[in-house]
């Protein structure tokens, strides 16, 4: 299959722009998620990301997060990691590529080891670690 120059200068602007995906399909792109929580529309991926047990397996992270229930950023992850959504019931079973390097400062920040941070960064760039929706 061959792609044309116009094709790709098509594809590339939808992805730069957040345009909705061909018809058919049904992904969670960056501009469905902006409008829901705008802290995450520049992070977000379409449809792909970190699996949140990378931050829910260590007691340290969930203890922080745990104890600052009103920080927005905790919440959204906090409810990834719950329920595999957002707090408005969004479906999202992943924390989008980027975002999770925003949870490990802002951590760090309230009180995380930052050699641990740094762990958790390396394993989230793992692709054991990578959220891969079935079909793919």
């Amino acid at each position: 299959m061959r792609i044309t120059r116009r094709q790709l200068r098509r594809i590339i602007r939808e992805a730069f722009t957040g345009a909705a995906p061909p018809s058919g399909t049904r992904l969670l792109g960056s501009t469905e998620i902006g409008k829901a929580y705008p802290v995450l529309a520049k992070f977000a991926a379409h449809w792909n990301g970190v699996v949140p047990q990378v931050l829910s397996r260590q007691p340290e992270v969930m203890e922080i997060m745990e104890s600052n229930p009103d920080d927005e950023v905790y919440a959204m992850v906090l409810s990834i990691i719950q329920t595999y959504k957002l707090p408005n019931g969004m479906p999202l079973p992943f924390l989008p590529f980027g975002f999770e390097r925003v949870v490990l400062k802002q951590l760090v920040e309230d009180g995380l080891d930052p050699e641990l941070a740094r762990t958790l960064q390396y394993r989230a760039q793992s692709t054991d670690n990578e959220y891969s929706p079935p079909g793919w």
